[in-house]
């Protein structure tokens, strides 16, 4: 079946609107969740930062005498952070493609009432939000390494 649609007529018809509307909605679901997830990933990361921290001072209350363990603590800090970093800028990077989605899908539709105005807004907002997740998480573990090898 063809779809009768043309971008900015107003009319989407028969299954096509259907597809959008489907689409749109999982465009918002696909913004909604990263956002989320982008604060539960950074705590977790803090967290488990936390817990290595926590576990080096349980196996080696004195730090000079195993250098070993700290250069593998602090590799193990670093892994940490570095992994809670991606996963935020990976979050970031699904939020801007759900966003893109929304929007081509917005630009189909007339919207003489700018209903949809948020949705036509730059898909690369808010890019703030995983640069000082990322600060934060240097600085923690610059905190960490600070911990091991003073």
């Amino acid at each position: 079946m063809e779809a009768n649609v043309q971008p900015k007529d107003g009319k989407l018809d028969g299954e096509y609107q259907d597809w959008c509307r489907v689409q749109y909605q999982m465009a918002h679901h696909d913004v909604w969740w990263p956002k989320d997830q982008q604060m539960n990933g950074a705590s977790s990361t803090l967290l488990l930062l936390g817990a290595v921290i926590g576990v080096s001072k349980l196996l080696w209350p004195e730090h000079d005498e195993a250098v070993i363990g700290l250069v593998m603590l602090s590799l193990l800090s670093a892994l940490t952070v570095g992994l809670g970093i991606a996963y935020a800028w990976n979050l970031y990077g699904t939020m801007v493609r759900a966003r893109g989605r929304a929007k081509k899908i917005a630009l189909l539709v007339e919207d003489k009432h700018e209903v949809l105005k948020g949705a036509l807004d730059d898909p690369e907002r808010n890019v703030e939000f995983p640069i000082i997740i990322s600060g934060i998480h240097v600085v923690a573990l610059a905190v960490a390494l600070a911990y091991f090898w003073t």
